[in-house]
């Protein structure tokens, strides 16, 4: 059986602790996270009182998530990105709404060419 040599064991050991740092990244990230179901515990405590049943409706409605490309629950999403992804959801109506009239603009200028 070959013996490792002192730079064999000092490489494994950079490789261990690189690993572990990457380990507690993950875990530091993950749980420094506020979600939305945290935040509504937390408010729920602060208050004494339920959280209405359409915000808890709303909690627990998916989102697609085009990054992760899978659906999330708006519950499990962080704060920062639930808004992001609703600000995202307004600009896509806006714009829709921006279409449609110009759509019926399109409509009733053609009406009157008739």
């Amino acid at each position: 059986m070959p013996y490792l040599t002192k730079d064999d064991l000092n490489f494994y050991r950079s490789k261990l602790l690189i690993q572990q740092q990457t380990i507690d990244g993950l875990k530091k990230t993950r749980s420094d996270q506020f979600t939305l179901g945290s935040y509504l515990k937390h408010l729920e405590v602060d208050i004494n009182r339920k959280i209405p049943c359409d915000i808890i409706n709303f909690s627990n409605e998916e989102y697609y998530s085009q990054s992760k490309e899978k659906f999330i629950k708006h519950k499990d999403m962080d704060m920062v990105h639930l808004i992001r992804s609703l600000i995202k959801i307004q600009k896509q109506q806006e714009d829709l709404i921006k279409k449609l009239i110009m759509n019926k603009v399109k409509i009733e200028v053609l009406k009157n060419e008739q």
